[in-house]
């Protein structure tokens, strides 16, 4: 009985470090931080949970698998029926999850939730109707699984959901910040390790273990950037900005420019369309920015509507050509644009000379004064 019990705890150890560690997590992230309180928090404390259940699931499976018992037996259907109904549902949160950091919008992810209920739909019939044709698995008079022989489609789903996230964040990219494509491109890669490697060789517990690891990698990032970054458009906050401002003046030999762009008109938006278009506004602001700097520029969320953008640039005649992409931009984006406002924007640059020995304050005065200059002569 004792080599049973250690030969089982062999098959289900990773399971059980996987339910320890997330169940840690969730437990950090909710005492510590407001993430469990914005849409993206949301989606993943629910990848968290769901990872969480399915390796408990897994665990049952592998615990009540070919013991000669008639409640064993019920036991394995039971847990095996859940936990095949339920492994899409952690490819769909991550597709719901992608979606809303590129977008920023959670109308748009409702019309992804009911697409994503087509394949999860399929995914939970073919698992009811394996209970009677053993399609994508069965369990044998002697209480042993096996699985069925339309099985791959089963895995074939949950693989196309990973890859409709990655489509989706490759033919996006220029929406978010490097290090944030990287992090979350990455997320997938111990899963499907994990996933492949549990498929080719049976017995192998490695799915939620590697998921796990996933979930760390993201966790790990929001944790880094969520300190210096705004949470509703992504990009940084003032005291990132203000950091690395001081750090350009005290060490940089090299000049360097500043923008500062404010939204017009915005709180006329807010007031006559509610603060969810505003927040929509500012959302799209940030995108038409991302899509005419540099990836190494650097874009902060100073206030309500104001932007400021630190360029690597060393003369005036580089800074007016992303002056005039920035004004082109908006101007192109009005054009088509079908919303009831109009999104303009007014701007102030400067070079930072560093002969001149300004302090970043006077500086951040200079170009401030400068964009109010040209809000004023509107």
């Amino acid at each position: 009985m004792l080599a049973i019990g250690i030969e089982l705890f062999k098959q289900i150890d990773m399971n059980l470090l996987t339910v320890f560690v997330l169940a840690v997590l969730l437990y950090a992230i909710r005492l510590q931080t407001d993430t469990h309180r914005t849409t993206p928090g949301k989606l993943f404390i629910a990848l968290i949970v769901i990872n969480l259940l399915l390796a408990v699931i897994d665990s049952c499976a592998w615990l009540f698998n070919t013991l000669p018992y008639q409640r064993a037996f019920m036991a394995n259907w039971f847990f095996n029926i859940l936990l095949f109904l339920l492994t899409p549902l952690t490819a769909g949160i991550w597709v719901l999850y992608v979606h809303y950091q590129l977008f920023k919008t959670t109308r748009k992810l409702k019309k992804v939730l009911y697409l994503l209920l087509l394949p999860i739909s399929i995914n939970a019939a073919l698992t009811l109707i394996s209970i009677r044709t053993g399609w994508f698995f069965t369990i044998t008079v002697n209480n042993a699984y096996q699985r069925g022989p339309l099985f791959l489609i089963h895995i074939g789903i949950v693989y196309l959901l990973i890859l409709i996230s990655y489509v989706m964040l490759i033919r996006n990219r220029p929406l978010l910040h490097p290090q944030h494509f990287v992090a979350m491109c990455s997320f997938c890669l111990p899963p499907l390790a994990g996933s492949i490697m549990q498929n080719l060789v049976y017995g192998l517990l490695l799915n939620w273990s590697s998921m796990m690891v996933g979930i760390l990698i993201l966790y790990l990032w929001i944790q880094n950037r969520s300190i210096n970054t705004d949470p509703l458009t992504g990009v940084y906050n003032r005291r990132h900005f203000d950091r690395i401002l001081l750090n350009k003046i005290k060490r940089s030999r090299q000049p360097f420019a500043l923008i500062v762009a404010d939204l017009d008109s915005f709180k006329k938006i807010n007031d006559q369309y509610g603060h969810v278009v505003g927040d929509e506004a500012l959302i799209q602001a940030v995108h038409l920015l991302r899509h005419v700097v540099r990836e190494d520029d650097l874009i902060a969320r100073f206030g309500g509507d104001e932007f400021y953008i630190l360029l690597d640039v060393d003369n005036k005649e580089q800074l007016c050509q992303c002056i005039s992409r920035i004004r082109n931009a908006f101007d192109q984006h009005q054009a088509h644009s079908e919303n009831a406002y109009r999104l303009s924007i007014s701007l102030g640059a400067a070079l930072y000379d560093p002969d001149q020995h300004e302090t970043a304050s006077q500086f951040i005065k200079a170009v401030d004064d400068l964009m109010y200059c040209e809000k004023n002569c509107r």
